[in-house]
């Protein structure tokens, strides 16, 4: 394991656990005790303050922490297969990791996403806008756009999966409008300023989320009219259940055009 993550794994279990010894950090982290205590020495650098308790019962304790009871409750297995996805960010902090990592099990909808279901990019995404929608910072990105590469900047209100596709929702301040996003065409992420967080905005963002239908391409929104021949309603809702995208063995005719206010 890298140094970074060997860090970080050693700052989340002193987060689940109260105390504990340097010689059982040795051995999970599997480096020597003096290597530990190094590791000590930079986290209280980054601003993760632990606590050394001498004596037989002595070891290590992290100061200040919150109690997360998703993150006790979660397999080690599963926290350091995430933990060592966040730490290959070259371009953050291990502070901004660390808080990154504690603000994603605290969402509880978040935090039961099946990891191994998730390209470790993406998780990563996930993560960082997740810790700023909770510290109302807004997110500068690097968007790919029909070929090209444009900068948003966005107040971030809304994470949520729809077809095994990740999106953030959010309120773009020059245009004065919400603006939805897809995680796999960010090229590149970084936190601003805060922002005022705003109800009003996150209940239309979060209403139009609930109640859209359809297929998000580029900037323009569409619905999908399928004309079935010979298919019955049902066997076309079984197979759109299944997720079978683009290889449907079927007589239909897809029609796509600009979403419109009235229903099918």
């Amino acid at each position: 394991m890298s140094k970074i993550s060997n860090m970080l794994r050693m700052a989340i279990i002193l987060q689940k656990r109260d105390l504990v010894k340097i010689s059982e950090l040795s051995y999970i982290l599997e480096v020597s005790p003096k290597q530990v205590r190094r590791y000590r020495d930079e986290l209280d650098m980054s601003g993760i303050y632990i606590d050394s308790k001498t004596g037989r019962y002595g070891g290590y304790r992290l100061i200040d922490k919150d109690i997360i009871n998703t993150l006790l409750s979660k397999p080690d297995e599963e926290i350091m297969k995430t933990v060592d996805i966040i730490s290959n960010n070259q371009d953050k902090s291990i502070r901004q990791m660390f808080d990154s990592l504690l603000s994603f099990y605290s969402n509880q909808g978040l935090s039961n996403i099946d990891i191994d279901s998730v390209h470790n990019d993406i998780l990563n995404k996930i993560i960082f806008i997740n810790k700023a929608i909770q510290n109302n910072e807004q997110v500068i990105l690097n968007y790919s756009l029909q070929d090209k590469v444009i900068e948003y900047i966005l107040e971030p209100y809304y994470l949520y999966k729809k077809y095994n596709t990740w999106y953030l929702s959010g309120y773009h301040n020059k245009k004065e409008s919400d603006r939805t996003v897809r995680l796999d065409k960010i090229k590149d992420i970084s936190t601003g300023t805060k922002f005022l967080y705003q109800q009003d905005i996150y209940q239309t963002i979060k209403s139009k989320i609930e109640e859209y239908s359809g297929v998000f391409i580029g900037k323009e929104s569409y619905q999908v009219q399928i004309t079935s021949y010979g298919v019955t309603k049902e066997q076309l809702q079984k197979v759109l259940e299944c997720e079978i995208q683009k290889q449907m063995v079927l007589s239909s005719k897809l029609v796509l055009y600009k979403k419109q206010k009235e229903d099918f």
